[in-house]
């Protein structure tokens, strides 16, 4: 358990939303809620391992709603540029300098 009650106990989720609703009053981090933690972890271990992993963490039956909801998308391409110059290079010396 991460969050116990103060007596070893499971804490009631309305509990818990309900304290940390009054944690984070005023700060900053207003916007974290439980549903933030659930994202977070998919996303990780979606990266790190598979979504296929994350699905299992989460207690899904599948990947898609996940995938779908829970996993966060790349804002960010990885650098192509290289590849990419390829094109540049075919179009100069014609369709037959670019092998596929």
């Amino acid at each position: 358990m991460l969050f116990p009650s103060s007596t070893g106990t499971v804490r009631s989720p309305h509990n818990f939303r309900r304290q940390w609703r009054d944690a984070r009053a005023g700060s900053p981090f207003e916007w974290v809620t439980p549903h933030v933690f659930r994202k977070s972890v998919a996303t990780l271990i979606g990266q790190e391992y598979s979504s296929k992993q994350a699905a299992v963490q989460l207690g899904h039956a599948g990947t898609a709603i996940t995938e779908k909801h829970y996993i966060a998308k790349a804002t960010q391409s990885p650098d192509l540029a290289a590849v990419l110059q390829k094109f540049g290079t075919a179009s100069l010396s014609g369709p037959e300098g670019m092998s596929m």
